[in-house]
């Protein structure tokens, strides 16, 4: 097999199992995986993952160190020819030696370094409410605008349900059930879990339904081709609502907000009203409590309160 036939194959793996923005890191870190292997290996090697070993990881690795890419940018293309190696390995195509695969994580520990901390600039969800208000009014001044009627739809949905944009582009209409306000999502790893709207949610998306063209199979569509939309234009419709009203923070820094910031915003404001942890882990489709926690940060000041009221 050819290491480009192997890829290919690891690639269907990945798509069955990660989102699709994971999909595209893991591919993109591979595409320089395979480069680094043919060029390291000279004309010795036939190209066939029968002649990969721990060496090609480990040359990979100190290449990514010596063109100084970030730390995170090399942790992120180790993990992924790691996993790729692994991939190798479980289905017979290459074997590691326990030494081969000690030296081998000695390398990377070397080269990667340590990753720092991401900085959490998530907004808080008052901030997120503006965005919404924001594309609300917008849509208002257009009420025969498809565009508007999907963008606003678009921020009340991510706002309301926590989920992520990938999972909004592939929902469809059938899997929404606006008596209940219910909603089937289908997340990482083809896994389903169902999520919840009020009643000012349903009336959003009915407003867009009516003016949309062609009114298609998915719950948000593209203009006139009636296709699903795409992560980028959920990010747009997330830039059009701040840049449409100037939002900005209280102290006139300007706002970045994403739609993963909602699916932040939303995963705290739950756990502070709610306090349940296994729920928020639920509603956003976590294997582990740990990942939930990662995104539901509770304030002090809400910590101090719930302190204050249990020991009286």
């Amino acid at each position: 097999m050819t290491l480009a036939d192997a890829l290919a194959d690891f690639e269907l793996i990945l798509r069955a199992n990660y989102s699709p923005a994971t999909v595209r890191t893991y591919a993109y870190a591979l595409g320089k995986f395979a480069r680094s292997a043919a060029s390291s290996s000279g004309r010795r090697w036939d190209g066939g993952v029968g002649g990969l070993t721990v060496d090609h990881f480990i040359k990979f690795a100190a290449a990514l160190a010596r063109a100084n890419y970030s730390t995170r940018t090399r942790t992120v293309c180790n993990s992924a020819a790691k996993a790729f190696m692994d991939w190798l390995i479980v289905n017979g195509h290459t074997e590691v030696s326990v030494q081969d695969d000690r030296r081998y994580r000695m390398a990377i520990r070397q080269y990667t370094g340590k990753t720092p901390p991401k900085p959490r600039t998530v907004p808080p969800r008052g901030v997120m409410a503006e965005v919404v208000r924001a594309a609300l009014q917008w849509a208002h001044l257009y009420p025969t605008s498809e565009r508007m009627a999907m963008e606003a739809v678009v921020v009340e949905f991510l706002f309301t349900t926590g989920c992520r944009a990938s999972e909004l582009t592939t929902l469809r209409a059938a899997d929404l059930d606006l008596g209940n306000g219910t909603a089937v999502i289908l997340g990482k790893g083809a896994k389903t879990r169902t999520v919840l709207f009020p009643q000012r949610t349903v009336a959003l998306l009915e407003a867009y339904w009516q003016v949309r063209e062609p009114n298609g199979v998915y719950a948000f569509s593209r203009p006139k081709t009636g296709g699903p939309v795409t992560t980028k234009h959920v990010r747009a419709a997330v830039a059009g609502a701040c840049s449409a009203y100037a939002i900005r923070y209280p102290n006139e820094s300007p706002v970045h907000v994403t739609p993963h910031s909602f699916r932040h915003s939303f995963a705290t404001h739950m756990l502070e009203r709610t306090g349940n942890l296994a729920l928020v882990q639920d509603l956003l489709g976590h294997s582990s409590p740990t990942t939930t926690r990662i995104y539901a940060q509770v304030l002090p000041k809400t910590a101090k309160e719930a302190y204050e009221k249990a020991m009286g």
